[in-house]
């Protein structure tokens, strides 16, 4: 797991999220204005190529990582790519995050980060986070969603360097939407009310990463330019 082992208190699940955020995601037509307004996809990565669906994501993401999670190496992926770093450098952050002995190679991580970075990008809001089928259990699809957040959190901190105050004020407000999340109790019964209650969580996830990822790509992450690219000139290695 990326995320600390925190000791768990038994929280309700109507957090209190952001006003910001909670406002995002009453507001789809807003986010989707938002969205074609100051998204720019790195025309490198996109040009020619579809978004990829959830189940080759998760194809991929099975044939990458060994001991990281479908979930856990998502929310890493989207973090790193959430942070605007440069696309030839996230790669090599995420090995980083992850450690050379949990990536089975080179060639299955970088496809598996651009397919990310695609599917984050498209222009439809399709993007959905890898937690799990509709059919699965529950209280997995709970522990994916708090492992997606974990990560994510992880992968935005590798990327930008800290996550600190010097951060615009409504990405921090996410962050800490998302550390909440990522916090949640995850044992929990198959009732008809939860599963609405998860829904609103995933949805809520699921704009907070579009609306991070769009904050770094118009230079809004912080009072200074967004973090682009890396301090050094090193030639990215896996091994």
């Amino acid at each position: 797991m990326l995320r600390p082992h925190a000791s768990r208190t038994n929280r309700t699940w109507h957090l209190v999220l952001s006003p910001f955020l909670k406002h995002a995601t009453s507001q789809a037509g807003s986010i989707a204005a938002f969205h074609h307004e100051r998204f720019q996809p790195m025309q490198d990565l996109t040009v020619d190529n579809e978004p990829p669906s959830s189940a080759e994501l998760e194809s991929m993401a099975a044939s990458t990582t060994l001991h990281i999670t479908t979930a856990e190496l998502h929310g890493a992926a989207c973090g790193i790519a959430a942070s605007g770093i440069d696309p030839e450098w996230a790669p090599h952050r995420l090995v980083e995050l992850l450690g050379v002995d949990a990536v089975v190679g080179e060639g299955q991580l970088i496809e598996f980060f651009t397919a990310s970075l695609l599917a984050l990008d498209a222009p439809t809001m399709t993007f959905e986070p890898l937690v799990g089928a509709d059919e699965d259990p529950l209280a997995d699809r709970m522990e994916s969603l708090a492992a997606f957040s974990a990560s994510f959190i992880a992968g935005f901190g590798a990327g930008v360097g800290k996550i600190d105050d010097s951060l615009d004020s409504e990405v921090t407000e996410l962050i800490s939407d998302l550390a909440a999340i990522s916090q949640v109790e995850t044992d929990i019964d198959a009732l008809e009310e939860n599963e609405v209650d998860f829904s609103e969580l995933l949805e809520f996830v699921r704009v907070a990463v579009v609306l991070v990822r769009a904050h770094a790509l118009s230079g809004s992450l912080s009072g200074d330019a967004a973090i682009s690219q890396r301090g050094d000139d090193e030639e990215p290695r896996y091994h």
